[in-house]
Protein backbone atom coordinates (compact mmCIF):
# COMPACT_ATOMS: atom_id res chain seq x y z
CA UNK A 1 0.00 0.00 0.00
CA UNK A 2 1.53 3.23 -1.15
CA UNK A 3 2.52 5.51 2.18
CA UNK A 4 0.36 8.93 2.04
CA UNK A 5 1.93 12.15 1.62
CA UNK A 6 1.62 13.40 4.83
CA UNK A 7 2.60 10.71 6.47
CA UNK A 8 5.98 10.27 4.37
CA UNK A 9 6.67 13.85 5.17
CA UNK A 10 6.23 13.30 8.87
CA UNK A 11 8.66 10.04 9.25
CA UNK A 12 11.17 12.82 7.61
CA UNK A 13 10.83 15.48 9.72
CA UNK A 14 8.30 15.00 12.15
CA UNK A 15 6.47 17.70 13.71
CA UNK A 16 4.16 18.26 16.42
CA UNK A 17 1.74 15.87 18.24
CA UNK A 18 1.42 13.86 14.94
CA UNK A 19 5.37 14.00 14.62
CA UNK A 20 5.74 12.96 18.47
CA UNK A 21 3.29 9.91 17.72
CA UNK A 22 5.11 8.85 14.79
CA UNK A 23 8.26 8.96 16.39
CA UNK A 24 6.92 6.62 19.43
CA UNK A 25 5.71 3.79 16.58
CA UNK A 26 9.18 4.39 14.62
CA UNK A 27 11.02 3.23 18.17
CA UNK A 28 8.73 -0.55 17.93
CA UNK A 29 9.07 -0.41 13.82
CA UNK A 30 13.20 -0.01 13.88
CA UNK A 31 13.73 -1.90 17.14
CA UNK A 32 15.53 -4.89 15.77
CA UNK A 33 17.27 -2.87 12.93
CA UNK A 34 19.28 -0.89 15.87
CA UNK A 35 19.61 -4.05 17.53
CA UNK A 36 21.28 -5.44 14.22
CA UNK A 37 23.49 -2.24 13.94
CA UNK A 38 24.66 -2.22 17.06
CA UNK A 39 25.84 -6.22 16.80
CA UNK A 40 27.79 -4.73 13.59
CA UNK A 41 29.18 -1.58 14.71
CA UNK A 42 31.13 -3.69 17.65
CA UNK A 43 31.43 -0.87 20.09
CA UNK A 44 34.50 -0.37 22.82
CA UNK A 45 34.63 0.28 25.86
CA UNK A 46 34.94 4.29 26.22
CA UNK A 47 34.35 5.16 22.57
CA UNK A 48 32.35 7.77 21.55
CA UNK A 49 29.35 7.08 19.23
CA UNK A 50 27.49 9.34 17.33
CA UNK A 51 24.16 8.44 15.41
CA UNK A 52 23.00 10.55 12.72
CA UNK A 53 19.41 11.13 12.31
CA UNK A 54 19.06 9.15 15.86
CA UNK A 55 14.92 10.13 16.06
CA UNK A 56 13.31 8.62 19.05
CA UNK A 57 16.20 8.09 20.56
CA UNK A 58 15.23 4.68 22.04
CA UNK A 59 18.57 2.47 21.18
CA UNK A 60 21.21 5.17 22.58
CA UNK A 61 21.20 4.03 26.45
CA UNK A 62 21.23 0.57 25.07
CA UNK A 63 24.88 1.58 23.17
CA UNK A 64 25.92 2.85 26.91
CA UNK A 65 24.60 -0.21 28.95
CA UNK A 66 25.88 -2.83 26.22
CA UNK A 67 29.13 -1.57 25.49
CA UNK A 68 30.19 1.20 28.13
CA UNK A 69 30.65 3.32 25.63
CA UNK A 70 32.12 6.61 27.49
CA UNK A 71 30.11 9.00 25.08
CA UNK A 72 26.93 8.65 22.86
CA UNK A 73 25.82 11.39 20.75
CA UNK A 74 22.45 11.24 18.89
CA UNK A 75 21.93 13.94 16.13
CA UNK A 76 18.98 15.12 14.17
CA UNK A 77 17.32 18.39 12.68
CA UNK A 78 13.88 17.29 14.25
CA UNK A 79 13.36 19.12 17.78
CA UNK A 80 10.49 16.41 18.60
CA UNK A 81 12.41 13.91 17.49
CA UNK A 82 14.87 14.85 20.03
CA UNK A 83 12.00 15.96 22.67
CA UNK A 84 10.94 11.94 22.34
CA UNK A 85 14.41 10.96 22.53
CA UNK A 86 15.29 13.08 25.74
CA UNK A 87 12.27 11.23 27.54
CA UNK A 88 14.00 7.72 26.59
CA UNK A 89 17.07 8.68 27.60
CA UNK A 90 16.28 10.78 30.92
CA UNK A 91 18.71 9.47 33.21
CA UNK A 92 22.10 8.67 30.61
CA UNK A 93 21.66 12.27 29.72
CA UNK A 94 21.49 13.23 33.12
CA UNK A 95 25.26 11.51 34.09
CA UNK A 96 26.81 12.80 30.80
CA UNK A 97 26.50 9.77 29.02
CA UNK A 98 24.34 10.97 26.24
CA UNK A 99 23.72 13.76 24.42
CA UNK A 100 21.84 15.48 22.46
CA UNK A 101 22.42 17.64 19.19
CA UNK A 102 19.77 20.11 16.69
CA UNK A 103 21.89 19.22 13.80
CA UNK A 104 21.34 18.30 10.05
CA UNK A 105 23.90 15.62 8.87
CA UNK A 106 25.18 18.17 6.41
CA UNK A 107 26.21 20.36 9.53
CA UNK A 108 27.38 18.13 12.16
CA UNK A 109 28.50 20.44 15.30
CA UNK A 110 31.33 17.99 16.30
CA UNK A 111 35.11 18.40 16.09
CA UNK A 112 37.41 16.15 13.34
CA UNK A 113 37.73 13.12 14.10
CA UNK A 114 35.65 13.39 17.34
CA UNK A 115 34.09 10.21 17.46
CA UNK A 116 35.32 6.38 16.80
CA UNK A 117 32.18 4.97 16.03
CA UNK A 118 28.91 6.99 14.08
CA UNK A 119 25.70 4.68 12.53
CA UNK A 120 22.68 6.36 10.65
CA UNK A 121 19.49 4.00 10.07
CA UNK A 122 17.17 4.84 7.27
CA UNK A 123 17.86 8.56 6.59
CA UNK A 124 20.02 8.54 3.39
CA UNK A 125 16.36 8.69 2.06
CA UNK A 126 15.83 12.48 3.22
CA UNK A 127 19.22 13.31 2.56
CA UNK A 128 19.21 15.92 -0.52
CA UNK A 129 22.98 15.98 -0.98
CA UNK A 130 24.20 12.88 0.13
CA UNK A 131 27.41 13.30 -0.57
CA UNK A 132 27.82 15.65 1.58
CA UNK A 133 25.98 14.08 4.39
CA UNK A 134 28.20 11.65 3.93
CA UNK A 135 31.57 13.94 3.86
CA UNK A 136 30.51 15.36 7.11
CA UNK A 137 30.15 12.04 8.48
CA UNK A 138 33.98 11.08 7.70
CA UNK A 139 35.55 14.27 8.92
CA UNK A 140 33.85 13.54 12.41
CA UNK A 141 34.86 10.39 12.24
CA UNK A 142 38.81 9.73 13.72
CA UNK A 143 41.02 7.65 11.08
CA UNK A 144 40.35 3.60 11.41
CA UNK A 145 36.77 4.25 12.69
CA UNK A 146 33.64 2.41 11.84
CA UNK A 147 30.18 3.82 9.82
CA UNK A 148 27.26 1.99 9.83
CA UNK A 149 24.52 2.87 7.28
CA UNK A 150 21.16 0.98 6.73
CA UNK A 151 19.49 2.00 3.81
CA UNK A 152 16.70 0.55 1.86
CA UNK A 153 18.06 0.36 -1.76
CA UNK A 154 16.32 1.61 -4.93
CA UNK A 155 17.04 -1.50 -6.94
CA UNK A 156 13.20 -2.79 -6.16
CA UNK A 157 10.63 -1.03 -7.75
CA UNK A 158 7.54 -2.75 -6.33
CA UNK A 159 9.04 -1.90 -2.81
CA UNK A 160 9.87 1.64 -4.14
CA UNK A 161 6.94 2.72 -5.96
CA UNK A 162 5.18 2.02 -2.12
CA UNK A 163 6.28 5.62 -1.11
CA UNK A 164 6.02 9.16 -2.77
CA UNK A 165 8.98 10.11 -4.53
CA UNK A 166 8.47 13.92 -3.79
CA UNK A 167 9.48 12.86 -0.24
CA UNK A 168 11.55 9.75 0.21
CA UNK A 169 14.73 8.89 -2.54
CA UNK A 170 15.60 5.18 -2.90
CA UNK A 171 19.14 5.45 -4.21
CA UNK A 172 20.79 1.94 -5.75
CA UNK A 173 23.04 0.16 -3.61
CA UNK A 174 25.96 0.99 -6.16
CA UNK A 175 25.40 4.29 -6.39
CA UNK A 176 25.79 4.66 -2.38
CA UNK A 177 28.47 2.72 -2.23
CA UNK A 178 30.26 4.81 -4.60
CA UNK A 179 29.32 8.10 -2.54
CA UNK A 180 30.58 6.05 0.15
CA UNK A 181 34.35 5.68 -1.41
CA UNK A 182 34.51 8.88 -2.65
CA UNK A 183 34.01 10.77 1.32
CA UNK A 184 37.09 8.69 2.05
CA UNK A 185 34.83 5.64 3.96
CA UNK A 186 36.12 2.25 2.65
CA UNK A 187 33.15 -0.15 2.58
CA UNK A 188 34.38 -3.23 4.27
CA UNK A 189 31.48 -5.37 3.90
CA UNK A 190 27.65 -5.31 2.47
CA UNK A 191 24.97 -7.38 3.52
CA UNK A 192 21.23 -7.76 3.98
CA UNK A 193 19.72 -7.55 7.00
CA UNK A 194 19.33 -11.03 8.87
CA UNK A 195 16.42 -9.93 11.32
CA UNK A 196 13.64 -7.59 11.23
CA UNK A 197 13.14 -5.60 7.57
CA UNK A 198 15.09 -7.99 4.71
CA UNK A 199 14.65 -4.96 2.73
CA UNK A 200 17.71 -3.00 4.81
CA UNK A 201 21.41 -3.35 3.30
CA UNK A 202 23.79 -2.84 5.89
CA UNK A 203 27.05 -1.20 4.67
CA UNK A 204 30.13 -1.19 7.20
CA UNK A 205 32.69 1.21 5.91
CA UNK A 206 36.43 2.05 7.63
CA UNK A 207 37.44 5.37 7.43
CA UNK A 208 40.47 6.07 5.56
CA UNK A 209 41.48 9.45 4.72
CA UNK A 210 39.88 12.53 3.73
CA UNK A 211 37.31 13.46 0.65
CA UNK A 212 40.17 15.13 -0.91
CA UNK A 213 42.65 11.69 -0.36
CA UNK A 214 39.94 9.24 -1.38
CA UNK A 215 39.29 11.54 -4.75
CA UNK A 216 43.67 11.74 -4.91
CA UNK A 217 43.60 7.90 -4.79
CA UNK A 218 40.52 7.04 -7.31
CA UNK A 219 42.53 9.42 -9.88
Amino acid sequence: MRRPKFIARQAGNPRGWLGRFIFRIMARETADANVEALSLLTIDAGDHVIDIGCGHGAHLSAIVEKSDAGLVVGCDHSAEGLGVAGGFNGPAIATGKVRLELAPADMLPFDDGAFDKALSIHTIYFWENAAACFSEIARVLRPGGTFILGFRAGEDPEFRDNFPGSVYTFRHSEEVLAMLLGCGLQVTRVHRAETGDPNIVWAVTERIGTVREAGEAAA
